[in-house]
């Protein structure tokens, strides 16, 4: 996710167009900057109608009864709405580059326009937000492979909701701290508190840290002893089906319990999968981001508006539109209500 920091050196001076009775001038822009916020929208309009049609096909599962991952189901729909919020600002966004307007004369709500949208800052604390929720559903699947039997009994409904809370309240601090402490409304304009490079060095460590390596870091763990406990489930039950000292009664009675226990656990291992494959992904469209913005916070350059930049931040913002794909593709029961929901053969 870029930063406050990296963020200013797209718009290192002041929006100041004149606006009239029909709203802001429009400001000319070349070639490649209408491909680019072309590109964007397009983003953000494949994002708004995958993650809206995510809520549909999640609310038929539930009102099906034959769904068990109620908690994961309730993860799944908050990062819907999560992506579907950061499509939509990002459409917006990409709007008020295009047709760019001077803050708002109220000082307070031009203070808040300076902070919270003239950086692009509502856009990123989505992304992180996202960033966390994804932390959340990797705890999730966590508790429920490797602690089962606690997850069956303890795991209830509250317990999702704070989980989704905690991602929606922690995650964007950090950022929002930044936005308020370097941007600021002076003379009708918003300006850029421009820190000592080491201070820009200190802050583009540490928003690398929260924003990515260390939520990848926690997932990579979670996921990694996922697999494991996998694993040595299957082992077991090759063990447990080779056996020849059981009795009869109880190898039938054993074989009956397999096969009722074997829907659950073969769902609860494809919807692991599948949320092991969005991680990755995430993965993949976010680490040039972050890479390229933490050496440019460490003294390095960047081309802002090359093709580099451009395809880093336009991969990095796909990811927001890339999970309904994703569950179509992987996620075997909301494939089966997907095809249920838009009556697809």
């Amino acid at each position: 996710m870029a930063t406050p920091t990296s963020q200013t050196n797209l718009l290192l001076t002041t929006s100041s167009a004149s606006t009239d009775a029909a709203g802001p001038e429009f400001t000319p822009k070349t070639v490649a900057e209408i491909s680019l916020a072309s590109t964007k929208i397009l983003i953000g309009i494949i994002g708004v109608l995958g993650n809206f049609s995510v809520c549909l096909v999640i609310a038929k599962m539930r009102s099906s009864r034959s769904h068990q991952q109620n908690s994961t189901n309730r993860l799944i729909v908050s990062q819907a709405v999560i992506d579907f919020l950061a499509s939509l600002v990002l459409i917006a966004t990409t709007f008020s580059e295009l047709f760019p307007s001077p803050p708002p004369q109220h000082p307070v709500l031009g203070y808040l326009f300076c902070v919270l949208w003239y950086p692009r800052t509502c856009m990123w604390t989505m992304f992180v937000i996202s960033t966390y929720n994804l932390v959340a559903i990797s705890l999730e699947r966590y508790v429920a492979v490797v602690y089962s039997t606690w997850f069956r009994h303890h795991f209830s409904r509250n317990t999702t909701i704070i989980f989704i809370a905690v991602a929606w309240c922690v995650a964007p601090l950090l950022q929002l701290t930044l936005a308020f402490t370097q941007y600021s409304l002076g003379d009708g304009k918003c300006i850029f508190l421009f820190p000592s490079p080491s201070k820009k060095a200190v802050t583009g460590v540490a928003l690398f840290l929260w924003n990515f390596f260390i939520p990848c870091l926690i997932m990579a763990f979670w996921f990694t002893r996922i697999a494991i406990k996998i694993r040595q489930q299957k082992k077991r039950v090759g063990s447990s089906d080779t056996a020849s000292t059981m009795s009869t009664v109880n190898r039938n009675q054993s074989s009956v319990d397999d096969q009722s226990r074997q829907p659950s656990r073969k769902q609860s291992r494809n919807v692991t999968k599948t949320l092991a494959f969005v991680f990755l992904v995430y993965v993949i469209c976010w680490a040039p981001d972050q890479l390229l913005f933490l050496q440019f916070n460490l003294g390095g350059y960047i081309n802002f508006g090359g093709v580099l930049h451009s395809f880093v931040v336009i991969l990095a913002m796909f990811n927001s539109a890339c999970n309904p794909f994703i569950y179509t593709l992987q996620y075997k029961h909301y494939k089966a209500c997907l095809k249920s929901l838009f009556k697809f053969n």
